[in-house]
């Protein structure tokens, strides 16, 4: 697994713009055709489309000033609305469970991208102001590494339940750029930008203790001994007599 993250980080930087645009378009087309009835819903179906077209123009224009740093602060908004979001889905997932059987695995496939999205939002929130267990931090890369094929597959038994209710060719739009777009791309912004793997905090405490041992270990020098007279070079006192004469 950790081969396939480490692959979604090299090439993330590709990734971004194809599945961003993906999204945008799959809005765009998924709410241009469908206007729906009555004035209140016309009014906010253009101001939604409104604001994906404003959004599309928005990236384009940041990817062609290479401004990383506001497309990495409107990311992370998207990735908190992304698990906002969930949270808010996650009780509508159950509506198709017990149904068809291609209603309840689509229900069920709904539930758990929504339980896995809104575990990995807690998970980025909580590590913003407090430190939690290493294996627990380490957990939310692979849960959202999970969100990927999750997303996927949902996306397409989601496709399959609305050929079966004849929904809306605007539909299919909106389901393309949600699950086969929105939700992966989320998933990697989540992996590449905003995980951090728990670093263990090394004490240094072995050189401390050499330092402080280093001194001890050097040998005290000895006072020098007081030299003794050589006796090869014997020290006389000449005699005040001289030396006696023979006679």
């Amino acid at each position: 697994m950790q081969k396939i993250i480490d692959f979604i980080k090299g090439k993330y930087s590709l990734f971004l713009p194809i599945l961003l645009c993906v999204y945008l378009v799959g809005e765009i087309l998924g709410i241009s055709t469908y206007l729906g009835g009555g004035a209140g819903a016309m009014v906010a179906t253009v101001f939604y489309y409104l604001l994906d077209i404003g959004i599309a123009v928005l990236f384009a224009i940041l990817f062609l000033k290479k401004r990383e740093d506001v497309i990495g602060f409107l990311l992370m908004i998207m990735v908190l609305v992304f698990g906002y979001r969930s949270f808010l889905n996650f009780p509508s997932g159950f509506n198709s469970i017990g149904g068809d059987a291609i209603f309840t695995i689509y229900g069920i496939l709904s539930v758990l991208v929504s339980a896995f999205a809104g575990y990995v939002f807690v998970l980025y929130v909580v590590r913003r102001f407090k430190e939690i267990p290493a294996d627990l931090a380490r957990s939310g890369k692979y849960v959202a590494l999970g969100i990927i094929p999750l997303a996927v597959l949902t996306g397409i038994f989601y496709i399959v339940v609305l050929a079966r209710v004849e929904a809306h060719w605007s539909s299919y739009f909106a389901a393309i750029s949600s699950y086969f777009a929105y939700m992966p791309l989320m998933a990697m912004t989540y992996i590449a930008r905003f995980h951090e793997d728990p670093v263990a905090v090394i004490v240094q405490s072995e050189p401390k203790e050499e330092q402080a041992e280093a001194p001890a270990e050097e040998p005290v020098a000895e006072e020098p001994a007081p030299e003794e007279p050589s006796a090869e070079e014997p020290h006389e006192e000449p005699s005040e007599e001289g030396e006696p004469k023979q006679e």
